[in-house]
């Protein structure tokens, strides 16, 4: 006696259901089993990857911890051998985090031009006063704020072009 075909198409699709959720289930036992991937030593300063096994669990907790760090400043266009006043915010939640600020500016097509050395912050607050020559009119720029606590470091970059 032949089966109707409509009732065919059913247990075929049974099927395919079936071993599509066992495959699935084998993907995923599979991928519980593989070794966790080993982070370079650059991975983990940048807190990019997971620390190996075998480091401290502070270190892993620093890792895992994100800050924020956010600079503001007045405009895009300092005024030339005027002061230009910028504050440079860091948290983490609620908790105001202490560290270092440096300073990079940055030409195109040059790289960088300047540094200044690092400053000390805490309280969650840098301030700091800034002024710009002549020689840097019109030139457009990138400030990058370098902002390091111990729990990693942040790039805050604010695009500037001096004028008179």
């Amino acid at each position: 006696m032949r089966s109707h075909p409509r009732s065919d198409r059913v247990t075929s699709a049974r099927r395919l259901v079936v071993l599509a959720t066992a495959a699935v289930m084998l993907a995923v036992l599979v991928w519980a089993l593989l070794p966790a991937p080993q982070a370079s030593s650059a991975q983990r300063q940048a807190g990019g990857a997971p620390l190996a096994a075998g480091s401290s669990p502070a270190r892993r907790h620093a890792a895992a911890v994100s800050f924020s760090a956010v600079l503001h400043a007045p405009n895009h266009r300092p005024v030339m051998n005027k002061p230009w006043r910028i504050t440079v915010v860091v948290t983490m939640g609620r908790q105001k985090l202490s560290g270092n600020v440096n300073y990079r500016f940055l030409y195109p097509g040059l790289g960088v031009v300047g540094r200044q050395p690092g400053h000390k912050f805490t309280g969650g607050v840098f301030n700091d006063t800034l002024t710009f020559p002549a020689a840097s009119v019109g030139k457009t720029l990138t400030l990058q704020v370098v902002v390091t606590t111990r729990y990693g470091t942040r790039t805050l970059s604010w695009n500037i072009t001096p004028v008179k």
